[in-house]
């Protein structure tokens, strides 16, 4: 079907399944999975191939950067337009206990909050189901906000935290430098089971101060190495990843961790689809279009470790 687009610019679908059926009986057997046909090929037609293979980063990203004379853009501007557009929108219905009142003061942001089928789910306190609420939802093995950390043993956190608002890790400011990346160790007792001790290693960025003001990438190389090697060394836990408002750099921060570890493994880069999947459990994951192209960049940082990607060809 693609492939006909691509020639004459023209989709048939009922009549490509009826020809499939002829073939095979009873191919695409459900409406759900017919629906799902339309909804692929629209969003193959929306974005088009965004895969970019690890030898190719570097001219590729320059390309990304000229204008397009008619769109009056570069790519990185419509590729993160695109995405806006064709990332899937939840109902409110999704939001039943993040909306009930008593969880209210729980959201920093009243456009942010945690669907019922991807949340953090906290031991409830006294059966109450208001008391398992915490702005926090799994993304790709990335269960986010530290409050969490009462529950299970965490073996690390990492934070991606703003100088201006970055109230949760005031109090442990005395206890580091000012350097770009900080580490932490310390524990956390739950005073109802004090038998259970979790050790905790915390990573804290500093000057990351808003989403249109992003980091060296270096600097975030750097840290995905240290958090890489620590997890390695205490047992392969999960990450907890932190922001002011969960979407913004803790999005960034999980997005390029989730590219790096497909260009390990198949070589490829593909940002776009990357944060789409990740914007179903966290809809509005990475907010900017300099968010957006940190990744890529981000990225070619990482591979210009690798002798020019000959690790990678």
């Amino acid at each position: 079907m693609l492939d006909r687009v691509n020639a004459e610019s023209s989709l048939d679908i009922f009549n490509y399944v009826a020809y499939l059926r002829t073939r095979r009986t009873a191919m695409v057997q459900t409406e759900e999975q017919y629906t799902f046909c339309h909804d692929a090929v629209l969003e193959a037609i929306q974005c088009g191939n965004t895969q970019i293979l690890a030898h190719d980063l570097r001219i590729t990203l320059s390309r990304m950067e000229d204008v397009d004379k008619e769109l009056k853009m570069t790519r990185f501007d419509s590729e993160f337009k695109t995405l806006n557009k064709v990332s899937p929108i939840l109902p409110k219905a999704c939001y039943i206990v993040a909306s009930y009142p008593e969880n209210k003061d729980k959201n920093r942001y009243s456009d942010i909050l945690a669907s019922d089928f991807s949340r953090v789910v906290l031991t409830a306190i006294d059966d109450n189901e208001i008391t398992t609420y915490i702005n926090a939802v799994h993304i790709s093995d990335f269960p986010q906000f530290w409050p969490e950390v009462g529950k299970e043993t965490y073996d690390m956190i990492s934070v991606e935290c703003s100088d201006e608002r970055s109230s949760s890790v005031d109090n442990l400011r005395a206890s580091y430098d000012q350097s770009e990346i900080a580490q932490l160790r310390f524990n956390v007792k739950d005073l109802r089971t004090p038998e259970n001790l979790h050790k905790i290693k915390m990573f804290v960025v500093s000057g990351w101060t808003s989403e249109d003001e992003t980091p060296p990438t270096s600097s975030i190389i750097t840290l995905i190495a240290k958090v890489e090697r620590w997890q390695q060394q205490s047992g392969n836990g999960p990450i907890t990843v932190v922001c002011s408002d969960g979407i913004g750099r803790s999005g960034t921060f999980s997005a390029l961790y989730s590219v790096l570890e497909r260009v390990k493994i198949e070589q490829v880069i593909d940002v776009l689809q990357a944060i789409k999947a990740m914007r179903i459990p966290r809809p509005g994951l990475v907010k900017t279009t300099a968010e957006y192209k940190f990744i890529h960049y981000a990225v070619q940082e990482y591979l210009a470790a690798f002798d020019d990607y000959a690790n990678f060809k």
